[in-house]
């Protein structure tokens, strides 16, 4: 009765179309039963055709397919708890009577340019031709093969099993290669842990023109890198979360397993994320944003010269850079205070700054030199706060703040704390309050001071236009400090 009524439907059907309208009926409709049934099936086929040689990549495919948590997401707070101020008080510029012993700067002797590379690094390949891809990377350019079959990788279907497909085909791929030469590149240039960030993510975004799934190649590279990652999924968008023990400012993080974790995608949309709940075998490194000692980028040289004014005269400071340097420090995330007021400033920019400023200063006494750096540092830039300068917060550092005409409060005390640091041998503090940073140093003079460790600090306040060490702003004498970060040279 069946056959009877099908054949009947087809009759009508060659009726009514004709047999050749009716041929392309029957390629349309098994097109579009192909296309309903592609994305079930496709995913299937590579699982089964492909597996990994790995045992931890394998036993990790196996977490990804357990059941997954959903963690809510939340934006880390602020730098301060208010508003900073548009315009800081200044007072009249006033010579005060010389204090101290007459001290001189302790200009390092080593090389000027150490921290740029003098010739090309191993990881540098001459023979583009006999390599797939070339990127810039900050100056240095890198040539890499991509591994056969890490293309055929996709996040298809968008969703947990999608995660899965993707893992299964990157990771029967000899992808280690590219591991390898990530740490090879990273040893060469000298990179932290944020530099090693961007090179992974800049060689993913070669592959995989896909943002979700270089997303994926990222924590594949850091999961064989052992670094504590999680991936998560929202809004079928892929995000990478990376532990971490001290926090970042105004980013999306969440709690898993009682640790933080932070994505650096910078996305103000993520409310929640769903993700496996256990890590890569033995991935137990947390990301770290300290920046102890610079990356070695090749030499992009440039020169900028700056004026200020102190007891009405005028002075300039001329001083060379590495725009490459600059670059990769304007890529830096939002870190903690410790990791900016601790980073070193390129030497071939602080011995310039140095001996410009030495003629000024032969046979003054310590007071007359902190003044002038201090003066230095806040005559020579304008205030700007940097909602207003970058449309966000942007603690800067050391290099950054001599670069930019502007800046505003923290960013000078991560400069002068630096100068007096490293050429005068004093040890600073940063000094945090509700909208304000200041700076003091610890030299043994009367005037506006902070207790440390029971040791006497005197205030030097980098963004108080016109004031000598030893002078704060008046509002802020009498407030508790919400947080101190020692920039120590010596023992206290």
């Amino acid at each position: 009765m069946i056959i009877q009524l099908k054949r009947d439907g087809v009759r009508k059907l060659l009726n009514l179309y004709g047999r050749y309208s009716l041929i392309l009926f029957i390629v349309f409709l098994s097109s579009i039963l192909d296309a309903g049934s592609f994305e079930n099936f496709q995913p299937t086929r590579e699982i089964a055709f492909v597996g990994s040689n790995d045992k931890d990549d394998s036993d990790f495919i196996k977490k990804l397919k357990t059941n997954w948590i959903s963690y809510r997401v939340v934006k880390s707070e602020s730098l301060y708890e208010r508003a900073k101020p548009k315009a800081l008080s200044s007072v009249t510029s006033r010579r005060d009577r010389a204090k101290g012993p007459r001290i001189g700067f302790d200009i390092e002797a080593n090389d000027e340019d150490s921290n740029l590379t003098k010739k090309p690094v191993k990881a540098e390949i001459k023979k583009l031709k006999e390599k797939d891809v070339y990127v810039d990377f900050f100056g240095t350019e890198l040539a890499f093969n991509i591994p056969n079959g890490l293309k055929d990788a996709s996040y298809q279907p968008r969703n947990q099993k999608g995660i899965v497909n993707f893992f299964v085909v990157s990771s029967a791929s000899d992808y280690t290669q590219i591991s390898e030469y990530i740490l090879e590149v990273s040893k060469e240039l000298n990179l932290n842990d944020w530099g090693i960030y961007l090179l992974t993510d800049k060689i993913s975004k070669e592959i995989f023109t896909n943002i979700d799934e270089a997303n994926l190649f990222d924590l594949l590279i850091f999961n064989k890198l052992k670094y504590r990652t999680r991936v998560g999924i929202s809004n079928k968008k892929i995000y990478i979360f990376f532990h971490m023990n001290e926090i970042i400012y105004d980013t999306p993080n969440c709690r898993i397993d009682g640790k933080n974790y932070y994505s650096f995608s910078n996305s103000t949309t993520i409310t929640n994320i769903s993700t496996y709940n256990d890590d890569y075998h033995d991935a137990n490194n947390s990301f770290n944003l300290s920046l102890e000692s610079l990356p070695k980028f090749k030499k992009d040289i440039r020169t900028k010269e700056l004026s200020f004014s102190e007891y009405g005269k005028k002075y300039t400071i001329k001083y060379r850079y590495n725009q490459n340097l600059l670059d990769f420090m304007s890529r830096y995330p939002q870190a903690n205070e410790e990791v900016f007021l601790n980073a070193p400033m390129d030497q071939m920019s602080l011995r310039d700054i140095a001996f410009s400023m030495k003629k000024n200063l032969n046979n003054v006494q310590a007071s007359e030199t902190i003044n002038f750096l201090l003066h230095f540092v806040q005559d020579a830039f304008k205030y700007e706060i940097d909602s207003i300068q970058f449309s966000k917060q942007k603690m800067m550092f050391a290099q950054e703040t001599l670069y930019y005409d502007k800046s505003d409060a923290e960013d000078r005390v991560v400069l002068f704390s630096y100068l007096v640091k490293k050429l005068l041998n004093i040890n600073t503090l940063g000094i945090k309050y509700a909208n304000h940073y200041t700076s003091a140093i610890q030299i043994p003079i009367s005037g506006d001071s902070i207790n440390y460790l029971n040791k006497k600090f005197i205030i030097a306040d980098p963004s108080y236009k016109g004031a000598n060490i030893g002078k704060g702003i008046a509002k802020y004498r009498s407030k508790q400090p919400l947080k101190i970060v020692a920039v120590l040279k010596k023992d206290i």
